[in-house]
């Protein structure tokens, strides 16, 4: 589909199926009043200021990668596959912040485990230093 002729990647956007439970419509409008301000732009955190007419579709030209989530208003919301290699997601009707953060799972699970391990090392180190100050005690 992309590949053919008649696809027009500025008109129109190619959404991954797979990416989402929620139903999309079978089109949106492209002469919608909308207006999109980025507020904010760093390598982890994105921040958008949307306000529509209507529900309708953000793309960005962000690639899509499994670390990174979208949140509109600071609710959780789906991420699309839009165009095979981009993020989208769709925005209700009405002034939104849409913000796409990324945090990837596994980021999250090596902290814990360093956390975990951290506090065993200090366990470890309070007791052999009060197993060591008895056994000084005990030989004086």
């Amino acid at each position: 589909i992309i590949n053919n002729s008649e696809f027009n990647l500025f008109t129109q956007a190619l959404v991954n199926s797979d990416t989402s439970e929620k139903a999309l419509k079978d089109k949106y409008s492209k002469s919608m009043n909308s207006n999109v301000e980025i507020e904010e732009y760093n390598a982890n955190n994105i921040s958008i200021k949307t306000q529509n007419e209507e529900e309708g579709l953000l793309v960005t030209s962000e690639v899509i990668d499994k670390g990174w989530k979208v949140y509109i208003d600071g609710v959780r919301a789906d991420i699309l596959e839009v165009n095979t290699n981009f993020r989208g997601v769709v925005v209700p009707e009405g002034e939104h912040t849409v913000v796409f953060k990324y945090l990837p799972d596994e980021f999250v699970l090596g902290g814990i485990i360093s956390a975990v391990s951290c506090l065993c090392i200090i366990i470890v180190f309070i007791y052999s230093s009060r197993s060591v100050k008895n056994k000084l005690e005990i030989s004086i």
